[in-house]
């Protein structure tokens, strides 16, 4: 008489069939992608490196436009006298010639100004705002923030500060000559909204710039944080 196993296994039993997951398979793996579960992977996470000048920076910037701000802009340290009268103090300047390149075929762009920063670091956070004609919606694109150390070589009451040139390269498909076939802003948001622009921005756009600057540095209980 054959032994148990032997008539289990030629019954089909007692043993894993062909290409069934075992059951440690099963507890590695993932749900289907159909699976209501919030995630499936974490994010992956990667520091964005520092701009920095490329032997083929002339290449990037083929088939170009780009926009000058001919006004300087300010950012002044809050400061009060002792009726609690705003006053003028410190602060910080971006000078005329801020420039805004953009590279319509790559939807790259390029933003590069010249900064003096007063005696004390500096994160400012800028905005590009594009409008194909007043009465237009407004498009905003964001940069990221920019920090801006002070020196600390200065004497106390040296109001001088230190004179940086900041770069910036970011890229819009919202620049490319290509149609936007699925976005948030092909579709207006309520009835009786203003017609959305149509794409791609170009120089033919109005053009500014919004932002802010906090002073001091980022530590919550800092009494220079403003």
């Amino acid at each position: 008489m054959l032994p148990l196993t032997l008539l289990l296994a030629a019954a089909g039993l007692g043993q894993t069939p062909a290409g069934k997951p075992s059951l440690q398979d099963c507890l590695q793996a993932c749900p289907v992608l159909n699976d209501p579960a919030p995630f499936l992977r974490l994010p992956k996470i990667t520091p964005v490196e520092e701009c920095r000048i490329a032997e083929t920076a002339d290449k990037c910037s083929a088939k170009t436009w780009s926009h000058t701000f001919h006004t300087a802009a300010r950012f002044n340290v809050p400061r009060f006298d002792q009726n609690q009268e705003p006053m003028e103090g410190d602060a910080l300047v971006i000078y005329e010639g801020m420039k805004l390149t953009v590279n319509e075929t790559t939807g790259v762009y390029d933003v590069s100004f010249t900064a003096t920063v007063p005696t004390r670091p500096v994160t400012v956070r800028l905005q590009l705002v594009f409008k194909e004609n007043p009465q237009g919606n407004a498009i905003t694109i964001t940069l990221p923030p920019i920090r801006l150390e002070n020196d600390e070589s200065l004497s106390p009451g040296d109001n001088s500060g230190k004179t940086l040139r900041v770069q910036h390269r970011g890229m819009s498909e919202l620049f490319m000559h290509k149609t936007i076939e699925s976005s948030d802003l092909t579709k207006p948001k309520f009835l009786g909204e203003l017609p959305h622009p149509k794409f791609p921005i170009n120089q033919t756009w109005q053009i500014q710039r919004k932002g802010s600057a906090r002073f001091g540095s980022a530590r919550v209980n800092d009494d220079q944080d403003r």
